[in-house]
């Protein structure tokens, strides 16, 4: 009997040490040239989505019914040679990517064999202001760290920037509600972070299935509101005097949120914000997957229509024009999954059967006798 139960651990084993991934700074940390892609998952498919306990076995995360919203973010990482001002502002600076609606402002990245640090900002604006700040952290901030495995203990950590701003950016009448009007502002913002991987296994998004670490990240954000007083050459807190702390701290700001990481992929595979005083998700921003070249072809026939769309059980091609045609239908990847012979004769409805299909995004695509593609439609399989 000793020898079964012998026999028995050495074979669950060895599966369960290679499920457990190992992140390193080559398999995900970004490179220059490297463009990430996320979407924001709708807020109505994200509902029913509850982070599960911290757990030592593996574990298996569906959020394949997850829908984005139409807005791609793109962060296209550049080697910070190229970018002389952002070299001036940040000593070992290694990388950048411009963010903001017009591209404006520059973080500045430093990267090691360890660490994927945010350094800080170059040209931040405050307002319709243009003061074109430079805010530091110190101590840097990192975003990512290697090598990244399961059950390594909390990583604690605490950084901060200042921020000056002239005191005329505030209402007359708030400057006037303090005890002295001051000759300079600024803003502290301070963060205290805990980061641990607390769950490992794997996790399906619309696009693909992928081997996770899950590392979970508490956050507390705090703002500090400082003036100064030439006269006394001191910054004084008047934080408290600008926010109303009997109803509560608006400078105060908690968030807990987890981060799927993968060693196939620079972009965080999935990141779920959650409720404060529940682990039900409130926020899901995941991997974008393009769908195939069809993603933007046109239908060259718009006179065929598919429906219904979404579809549970089979769904029906109508005006397609007489002659032999091929239905294939693939998922968002490209990978074919069926494939048809059609003969339309005279006006007739064509019915696909999909029932065997998970749910999910998929692409019907309609070829004449000759190859030629004469329609393309997205089709969402529910259940």
């Amino acid at each position: 009997m000793k020898i079964f139960y012998a026999f028995s651990l050495l074979t669950i084993l060895p599966t369960w040490c290679i499920a457990q991934i190992t992140l390193t700074a080559a398999n995900y940390f970004p490179n220059a040239g490297d463009s990430l892609r996320t979407v924001n998952a709708s807020a109505l498919t994200t509902k029913n989505i509850i982070m599960t306990p911290a757990s030592a076995t593996q574990q298996n995360w569906d959020y394949s019914a997850l829908r984005n919203t139409p807005i791609i973010n793109v962060q296209k990482f550049l080697d910070a040679a190229t970018d002389t001002a952002a070299q001036r502002a940040f000593a070992g600076v290694d990388l950048v990517t411009q963010q903001g609606a017009a591209q404006q402002q520059t973080a500045c990245y430093n990267k090691t064999l360890t660490r994927f640090e945010l350094m800080g900002y170059k040209g931040v604006n405050i307002q319709a202001l243009s003061l074109n700040l430079t805010p530091t952290f110190a101590p840097f901030v990192p975003e990512r760290r290697a090598p990244l495995l399961y059950n390594t203990g909390s990583n604690n950590l605490r950084y901060s920037f200042l921020l000056p701003f002239p005191s005329t950016l505030l209402p007359s009448t708030l400057l006037d509600s303090l005890p002295i009007r001051p000759d300079s502002l600024r803003v502290d913002f301070v963060t205290i972070r805990t980061d641990k991987v607390d769950a490992w296994g794997t996790l399906k998004i619309p696009g693909g299935t992928f081997d996770v670490l899950r590392e979970r990240r508490y956050t507390i954000d705090e703002t500090r509101i400082e003036m100064k007083i030439n006269l006394l050459r001191i910054w004084v807190d008047v934080t408290s005097l600008i926010f109303n702390t009997a109803q509560g701290n608006p400078s105060r700001d908690t968030t807990i949120s987890y981060h799927f990481w993968s060693n196939t992929a620079k972009e965080p595979i999935a990141v779920v914000t959650v409720k404060p005083t529940s682990d039900s998700a409130a926020q899901i921003q995941y991997k974008y997957f393009p769908l195939t070249p069809v993603e933007n072809t046109v239908s060259q026939n718009k006179d065929i229509k598919l429906y219904p769309n979404p579809v549970n059980s089979e769904f029906y091609l109508d005006n397609v024009p007489n002659g032999s045609f091929m239905l294939t239908l693939t998922d968002i990847t490209g990978r074919i999954l069926l494939k048809q012979n059609i003969e339309s004769i005279g006006n007739q409805s064509i019915r696909v059967p999909v029932q065997t299909l998970s749910e999910g995004m998929y692409w019907s695509i309609l070829q004449d006798a000759t190859g030629q593609r004469i329609f393309a439609k997205p089709i969402l399989k529910t259940n």
